[in-house]
């Protein structure tokens, strides 16, 4: 499923691959880490991060959005998303979304 995933995150990053470790599955473009977005795999769902600060705007879309959203992690600054299943349209194009900002906003400073 992680990989189903991946294919969506890749629409913002296309160089974006999988970095496996130990207690998650991050990406890595151009041979460095860029952990705007990362995974954790669990037995039934898959939790997906985005290094997000928190807005009004990404609220309102999760909101909206028929998605599994996670409380906001404050302390990481990240949204989580969980996925026990394939994404469907609706769901990728949230992926897609919150990859991009996600991929804009690593390594600024909130």
């Amino acid at each position: 499923m992680t990989d189903k995933l991946l294919d969506t995150v890749q629409e913002a990053e296309p160089g974006a691959t999988l970095n496996y470790n130990k207690h998650y599955i991050g990406l890595k473009v151009e041979g460095s880490a860029m952990n705007f977005v990362t995974f954790y795999p669990r037995k039934a769902h898959v939790i997906m991060t985005f290094k997000l600060p928190q807005m009004q705007e990404v609220d309102e879309e999760l909101s909206e959005a028929d998605v599994d959203t996670m409380p906001y992690d404050k302390g990481w600054k990240q949204y989580r998303l969980r996925f026990s299943s394939q994404p469907v349209e609706a769901e990728k194009v949230v992926i897609r979304n919150l990859a991009k900002r996600a991929h804009e906003t690593y390594g600024k400073p909130a």
